[in-house]
């Protein structure tokens, strides 16, 4: 990715055999290196969500597939003072994927770890870490459109669980037939609804 310190635009590029970002001054090719303290493998830039530095930089997240942690990485600090441009969050297990949140709850990000039993929900504002957990294997998560819920179902089962962003707190509904796919829609009348399609007979939905 290419982001904004107080040196300039720079290329940033992650080397988790290095546990290591690399800057790299897009004219000259000079290259700085920021000790991450653990490998990362994935970054992108939130300055949208978060702000930026106090100098007008940008802010990084980075997250990995190999070590259980997530890193905020204040490009404006990093040139001259590397070792105080890096925060991390310790987590239970390295993370699989990352799902956005959409407005106004953007300042979300929900990391699926350990093959969709558990999952974390990082906060990028308050840098906080929430976990939520499920009991069967390959769960997946769907956050309405509209950014208020979290939709939770794992193929195969018939049961669904909604919870608030709010508070995290999760609403079980059990349904007649397993579940294959969920959906949050906008009603005519101005509420929301949720469509579970089930893999019955041609097609059934709830």
């Amino acid at each position: 990715a290419f982001g904004k310190t107080d040196g300039g635009l720079r290329m940033l590029a992650t080397v988790p055999s290095k546990s290591a970002l690399v800057l790299v001054e897009p004219a000259t090719g000079v290259a700085t290196s920021v000790a991450l303290g653990a490998p990362f493998d994935h970054l992108s830039i939130v300055t949208e969500i978060v702000g930026e530095t106090a100098k007008g930089s940008d802010v990084a997240l980075l997250w990995s597939t190999q070590s259980p942690s997530v890193a905020f990485v204040a490009l404006g600090s990093t040139v001259g003072k590397p070792y105080q441009a890096v925060e991390r969050l310790s987590l239970d297990r390295p993370i699989e994927a990352v799902i956005d949140v959409p407005a106004p709850n953007e300042n979300l990000k929900i990391l699926v770890t350990n093959g969709g039993t558990s999952f974390v929900v990082l906060n990028l504002l308050a840098r906080t870490a929430s976990p939520l957990y499920a009991n069967v294997s390959g769960t997946q998560v769907l956050p309405s459109a509209d950014g208020q819920r979290l939709w939770m179902f794992a193929p195969g089962s018939d049961a669904l669980a909604l919870v608030n962003v709010e508070n995290l707190h999760p609403q079980n509904l059990l349904l007649n037939y397993p579940v294959t796919r969920t959906f949050d829609l906008a009603r005519k009348d101005g509420g929301r609804a949720a469509l579970a399609l089930h893999g019955v007979g041609s097609m059934a939905f709830t």
